[in-house]
């Protein structure tokens, strides 16, 4: 990769990020590090089972959440390192990968904006509608602790594929560069 492109590229993703750079059209699909699965899957149990809440794991720094409607689990991570999961639904069907992130907090709630990625044509704000972030469940207590955590600039990315390690899932091209 062309080194001032490399500079780039670590300059925009902070510690933790994944980023996958191929020329592959076939992605394996992007799953959590092998440390962070063993942390969520000692055992079957840990992907369908209780809520993991451990924030004290990496007590500062931004926050970045993983909602998988293929597992039927969100996760959140801070910093990389997983600090929350829990078993999560989303209703209606979950058609592609799609990216949000946290623009405010107010009286009203959480204000989620849609980031438009890459074959995603439209244009303008999509701020996320009630009725949009009613469609997605969780445990009550899970999502009490987690709402304490969300700040604005926090970044959520549905997606229809698994975040289990050896699945295969479509590509997606995050940032493309002309060689």
């Amino acid at each position: 990769m062309p080194l001032a492109f490399a500079k780039l590229l670590y300059k925009a993703s902070p510690m933790g990020m994944t980023v996958v750079i191929t020329d592959l059209e076939e992605l394996p699909r992007v799953a959590p590090t092998p440390d962070l699965l063993q942390s969520i899957a000692a055992n079957a149990a840990a992907q369908t089972g209780p809520s993991i809440w451990q924030p004290e794991k990496s007590a500062s720094g931004p926050a970045s959440l993983r909602l998988s409607a293929s597992d039927q689990r969100i996760i959140v991570l801070r910093n990389g390192i997983l600090i929350g999961s829990a078993h999560a639904t989303i209703a209606g069907p979950v058609t592609e990968t799609a990216a949000y992130s946290l623009s405010k907090v107010d009286d009203q709630g959480f204000h989620w904006m849609q980031l438009p990625l890459p074959g995603q044509n439209w244009t303008g704000s999509r701020e996320v509608s009630a009725a949009d972030r009613a469609r997605v469940t969780m445990p009550d207590d899970f999502r009490d602790r987690l709402n304490g955590e969300l700040t604005p600039g926090v970044t959520l990315v549905v997606t229809a594929d698994s975040l289990r390690a050896g699945e295969t899932g479509k590509s997606l091209t995050v940032i493309e560069a002309d060689t």
